[in-house]
């Protein structure tokens, strides 16, 4: 009998199987069906990238190579308890999202509030798991939980997580990333 590969570490999507075997996950119209991974609460996106956590950690934390794939860019210390800040990457320094570091364990793991400015909802939380999955792969976990609050904003990471991890992997692997918020589908 042929051993079963593991489960993802949250077991949201176990992985398949091995070939000639019945797979075990979930097709894609399943997923889409269950709403991309996210509840009522909480957004989950897992991708694996060929760098090092360290790269991924500062791809996060340093606003000039968040700019790069995010096209907006995180500014703060990034020490436990002091305020950071998504800001418009014009250079006007327009603060588009704010929030409080929780956690910093840098360069596997990083914990914060995800608020709007005007601070008219309870604030959201975002965590970055940074592992090694093999050597040279590194695993990323973002979770974006405690959205129940704020529909509008539960919608909105909904969209655009997938978007910006989707250029940070391109922008690591291959040195190339695009204004995701411009570029559209060519069916479009």
């Amino acid at each position: 009998m042929a051993a079963q590969a593991p489960s993802t570490a949250l077991g949201a999507v176990p992985l398949p199987r091995f070939a000639g075997e019945e797979p075990d996950h979930l097709t894609l119209s399943e997923i889409q069906g269950k709403d991309k991974h996210m509840s009522n609460n909480s957004f989950v996106y897992v991708t694996y990238i060929y760098t090092t956590p360290q790269k991924i950690w500062d791809a996060i934390t340093k606003p000039e190579f968040a700019h790069r794939y995010w096209m907006h860019t995180n500014v703060s210390d990034w020490k436990k308890g002091s305020r950071w800040e998504h800001q418009h990457g014009d250079g006007s320094g327009k603060v588009l999202i704010d929030g409080e570091v929780l956690e910093a364990d840098p360069p596997r793991r990083l914990v914060m509030t995800w608020s709007r400015p005007d601070h008219s909802k309870e604030p959201s939380r975002v965590t970055f798991d940074i592992a090694e999955y093999a050597p040279g792969l590194i695993c990323l976990t973002v979770t974006h939980d405690r959205l129940a609050n704020d529909p509008g904003m539960a919608a909105s990471v909904a969209g655009g997580w997938p978007k910006v991890l989707s250029n940070l992997k391109s922008l690591l692997e291959t040195g190339k990333a695009e204004n995701i918020w411009l570029t559209k589908n060519k069916g479009d």
